[in-house]
């Protein structure tokens, strides 16, 4: 399992320059470094398997949309415990509260994707 910070919402996750330029907040980057930290200090290989994760999120208060929750992390988590978010075939969040140890407890697992063909379905007799 891996224990990573509570991440701040995506709602407020980006920025705009006067000139349109998009760039992170400072919670936002705050964050990517914190997870970059736990990834140094595990010294945690980048998996290349389709991916099932399971995800805890004790979050510090009742407010907040579950998938506020999903993109900030992914997207920390690509290219350091994983090689793309794009392996991500399952996910399982569930949502706890917390107020005093904010966080998110994340177990991944590399799982077998069914191919295309498999996937086909067989017509239905007359």
């Amino acid at each position: 399992m891996i224990v990573l910070p509570y991440p701040p919402s995506v709602n407020h996750y980006y920025r705009r320059t006067r000139l349109g330029q998009v760039y992170l907040r400072p919670e936002a980057q705050a964050f990517r470094d914190r997870v970059h930290v736990e990834w140094v200090a595990q010294a945690w290989t980048p998996l290349q398997c389709p991916l099932s994760l399971e995800i805890r999120a004790f979050r510090p208060r009742a407010r907040g949309d579950i998938d506020n929750v999903l993109k900030a992390t992914l997207d920390a988590m690509s290219g350091r415990y994983f090689v793309d978010d794009r392996q991500v075939v399952r996910l399982l969040v569930h949502l706890d509260m917390d107020r005093k140890s904010p966080r998110l407890e994340v177990v991944m697992r590399c799982v077998a994707v069914a191919t295309s063909a498999t996937l086909t379905t067989k017509k239905a007799r007359p």
